[in-house]
């Protein structure tokens, strides 16, 4: 069955949808705090996820404004192409934005753990380690137990 629907999950604080490609709305989610949409490439608006720590969008090239994901302290935009301004991301502490190719505004995310994973730095991966992991770590910590979330 083709996953369209996440209104029933509305009350739900950490979730894995990756690759969910009928997925197109997640504003039912607004009590999300820890949220893997990576593969997701139909999701287009991600708003309403005011309440999210931890996001991976991973590949969700669809997104172009993550300016009301103020909230998030670590966050994977890793491919997303259309995005160009984080600056509104204060709070942040992890940061993957490899292969973010539009990305012009990084100016408030200074002392950010930021990895970029260009074909031609690969030391930053090395010292950083992978980004996506971590995120993936992460999300499976029970959220009552984080001391992040």
């Amino acid at each position: 069955h083709l996953i369209t629907d996440v209104s029933a999950l509305k009350n739900t604080t950490t979730l894995t949808l990756s690759c969910c490609a009928g997925i197109t709305d997640v504003s039912a989610l607004v009590n999300v705090r820890a949220l893997d949409l990576s593969g997701c490439h139909n999701v287009t608006d991600v708003s309403a996820l005011t309440n999210v720590k931890i996001l991976n969008l991973l590949g969700c090239d669809g997104v172009r404004d993550v300016s009301a994901l103020s909230n998030a302290i670590a966050l994977s935009i890793a491919k997303c192409t259309r995005i160009t301004d984080v600056s509104a991301l204060s709070k942040l502490k992890i940061l993957n934005v490899s292969h973010c190719t539009g990305i012009t505004n990084m100016s408030t995310v200074s002392g950010v753990m930021v990895l970029r994973q260009e074909h031609h730095v690969r030391s930053a991966e090395r010292r950083a380690g992978d980004i996506t992991s971590k995120l993936h770590s992460l999300l499976r910590l029970p959220v009552g137990f984080s001391p992040i979330v």
